[in-house]
């Protein structure tokens, strides 16, 4: 009985639920706009969201010693990966790799263990902190929405990629 309790309190749970996605031509300046702006801890781990195509949790529980510059990966263990829980190396482009390198700059003490986007306190970020981004832009988008902004850009502009290879 509690568990039907909890249901009619929450709700059914939703599966495959859309996010509101920024067109991909809106996204080249938008990105210059975040890049230019001032730099937070947020704002960059927006970026690298988009950057690299992955989920907020994803870019929220990074710690360095996932990411090898010499090889430019994010080796994205399974117990990062909610969804698929396999793990997963994403190349990182330069874009990426320039993040890293502003966010070193912001927190230049950290070590191999530290989350590589933290709070003041050297938590996790909230995911309110990247969302709170985008809303205060006035943007009706939501950083999960990135992914189908990479994926439609992948499928009308690049048919070469196997899909497969770009719903990775």
């Amino acid at each position: 009985a509690p568990r039907n309790q909890v249901r009619t309190l929450t709700g059914k749970p939703q599966s495959g639920k859309h996010f509101p996605a920024m067109p991909y031509p809106e996204l080249p300046a938008y990105y210059r706009e975040l890049s230019t702006a001032n730099e937070t801890v947020g704002r960059l781990s927006l970026m690298f969201l988009i950057a690299t195509a992955a989920r907020s949790t994803e870019v929220r529980e990074a710690r360095w010693h996932h990411i090898d510059l010499a090889s430019a990966q994010w080796r994205r263990p399974a117990s990062l990966m909610r969804k698929s829980n396999e793990a997963h190396v994403v190349t990182l482009n330069k874009a990426a790799l320039s993040i890293l390198k502003r966010i070193k700059r912001l927190e230049p003490t950290a070590n191999a263990d530290d989350l590589i986007f933290r709070n003041r306190k050297r938590n996790m970020l909230s995911d309110m902190t990247i969302s709170k981004i985008m809303r205060d832009g006035g943007l009706p988008w939501v950083p999960r929405g990135f992914r189908s902004t990479f994926r439609d850009w992948a499928a009308e502009q690049q048919p070469e990629i196997p899909d497969p290879v770009a719903e990775a």
